[in-house]
């Protein structure tokens, strides 16, 4: 890497590469991590730490019940073969992987934690949505999803299948969410978003 960033003017890397930054150190180049998210740090040499998310079995059982009484459908994005759900009622389907760009779109709300790429895909989509964030960014950036209008926010903590169904119907039932999450989608589909990661990566080499 030393020798490939000899003609380099900026080192984009992800934290895991750990050369990356020893080299923009030694060269004394500007070095930006390719990772938008937080992780704990132990130190600048260590690998990030990322931990388990034990939590989403519970959140998985919770959304279905919430749905259940509202008498809505369901789809669960789970990250496992659905095998490991287990029995599921006949309104919900669950899926180990399936594009947010192509489901969101058809969806009449969205459930999530807010980790920053999820919360984008729904913006994007242009759908109400009812976050609970857990920790890191998440908290913050489903206040900022709640201040443009377009979220509900319920934490962590205080979930509950009651809950989250009453924290669900007004995103359903209320036109106001629907329009503001429309507005939002398309001011993003407006942006440039390569162009204006390749204009803030020319203005650290200035």
């Amino acid at each position: 890497m030393d020798r490939a960033a000899a003609k380099c003017d900026l080192i984009v890397t992800h934290p895991l590469a750990f050369a990356g930054s020893l080299v923009a150190q030694k060269r004394s180049l500007p070095w930006a991590s390719s990772v938008l998210a937080p992780m704990s740090l132990m130190s600048c040499m260590d690998p990030p730490l990322i931990g388990p998310a034990p939590w989403l079995k519970s959140l998985r059982v919770l959304a279905i019940t919430a749905t259940q009484a509202l008498g809505c459908r369901a789809i669960l994005l789970t990250g496992v073969p659905p095998a490991q759900i287990g029995k599921l009622p006949p309104s919900v389907q669950a899926f180990e992987y399936l594009p947010y760009s192509a489901v969101f779109l058809h969806a009449a709300a969205v459930i999530h934690q807010a980790g920053i790429g999820t919360l984008a895909q729904a913006l994007a989509a242009g759908q109400p949505q009812l976050i609970v964030p857990v920790a890191f960014d998440q908290p913050d950036n489903a206040q900022r999803a709640a201040a443009l209008g377009v979220a509900g926010v319920l934490p962590f903590k205080k979930v509950k299948a009651k809950k989250l169904a009453e924290a669900l119907q007004p995103l359903l039932s209320d036109r106001a969410y629907t329009a503001r999450a429309a507005e939002v989608a398309a001011t993003i589909a407006g942006e440039n978003p390569s162009g204006t990661a390749c204009d803030c990566l020319e203005a650290l080499l200035r």
